[in-house]
């Protein structure tokens, strides 16, 4: 007589797992659906700030849905950009965008 295996099957696998995961009671904050939900917010990160990056980076930082994240420039910040007394970089684009 041939002895039963408990051999598991693929599709066997997958009905128990949707029955689990459709079992369990999602618990989520109200502030993932609501106005202050954080995909309602675009992430930033400004690579190259120099003349128009950094005109970029401020005109950005002005719009309520975008939070800039992160600054990047090789240039850690010098005078001479578009004028002699501009001074820009990647430290003065850090600093501006606290």
């Amino acid at each position: 007589m041939r002895e039963k295996t408990n051999k598991v099957t693929r599709r066997g696998f997958l009905r128990a797992t949707a029955a689990g995961a459709l079992s369990v009671p999602w618990i989520m904050p109200a502030s993932i659906f609501g106005a202050n939900s954080p995909s309602n917010r675009i992430n930033v990160g400004c690579i190259g700030t120099g003349n128009m990056g950094f005109v970029d980076l401020q005109g950005l930082m002005h719009q309520d849905d975008t939070q800039i994240v992160a600054v990047c420039d090789v240039n850690r910040g010098s005078y001479g950009y578009k004028t002699a007394t501009q001074f820009l970089g990647r430290e003065p684009a850090r600093i501006t965008g606290r």
